[in-house]
């Protein structure tokens, strides 16, 4: 599986919690970035993650487009249908993608919807507009994590979506209500499948000690700038843990082979006193 995350200079310091908290828990996942009017120093420090988990850097230019009342956020947020058909061309012969916001903790695997993305051709969190009219509490598709099985199918969903997307129309939750109309028109005019991913395991907002990815979309429980000490010291809990882990191996390889030196030493002394037997 291939993971896409996509930010700008703002959201650069969740870039390094994101993939040392990702090679932890899914160490063969790799990473495609697409770093938008990046520094080249900061490019740099990306780059230097292609030794663990990172695939490419793929450094973008976005121009503010005055016709978008929605500006520069909402030209990032809602390129990811353009985004995710670029990947696809770029590794056709992948299995599985998942385009997720960058500003993600990943403290345990993705097996579940890795496994369950073998029966469905895209997976997401579905929720709902809050509302204290039920008619118009409208679906909303949440754009923090998107899992999606590549076919002609998919990649035309994910063309109409970019369409759909950067037009603007949708002035209401942007991106997770268009993410929404397109479950909708798919699931009624195709026979797209789509997957619920669980949003308590994994875009979890209130930081659950059980929750597979922690996600600081919800102001309520803080601000981004105070949540992602949080998160920083939740992942040098995880990787003081993985280390101990890791050095548990090491010291049961190292017993082994110290048995197995000792038994190559107690056979060659036996050959030797037999040798000597034989020659008396």
């Amino acid at each position: 599986m291939i993971a896409i995350i996509y930010f700008d200079n703002n959201y650069f310091p969740w870039a390094d919690i994101y993939l040392r908290s990702l090679r932890i828990v899914e160490p063969d996942v790799k990473v495609l970035i697409y770093a938008y009017n990046m520094s080249k120093g900061r490019l740099r420090l990306l780059n230097a993650h292609k030794q663990y988990n990172v695939l490419e850097v793929i450094p973008k230019r976005l121009e503010r487009d005055e016709e978008k009342s929605e500006g520069w956020r909402y030209q990032l947020t809602c390129n990811k249908g353009g985004l995710m058909g670029e990947t696809m061309r770029r590794y056709p012969n992948e299995e599985l993608f998942m385009i997720t916001d960058v500003d993600l903790l990943f403290r345990d695997n993705l097996e579940l919807p890795k496994t369950m993305m073998n029966y469905y051709d895209i997976g997401f969190v579905m929720n709902q507009l809050r509302s204290n009219v039920p008619e118009a509490r409208l679906l909303k598709g949440m754009g923090g994590m998107i899992f999606t099985k590549p076919s002609d199918l998919t990649r035309e969903f994910w063309r109409q979506y970019h369409k759909m997307a950067m037009k603007g129309v949708l002035k209401k939750n942007k991106d997770q209500r268009t993410l929404a109309m397109m479950f909708e028109k798919f699931s009624a005019e195709t026979n797209c499948k789509f997957y619920m991913v669980d949003y308590g395991y994994y875009l979890n907002a209130s930081n659950w000690k059980y929750a597979n990815v922690w996600s600081p979309h919800k102001s309520r429980f803080g601000l981004k700038e105070d949540r992602i000490k949080v998160f920083k010291k939740e992942l040098l809990n995880m990787e003081a843990e993985h280390e101990k882990k890791l050095q548990k191996k090491r010291n049961k390889i190292i017993r082994v082979h110290d048995v197995q030196k000792r038994k190559r030493e107690a056979f060659r002394k036996q050959r030797e006193k037999e040798e000597e037997e034989r020659n008396a």
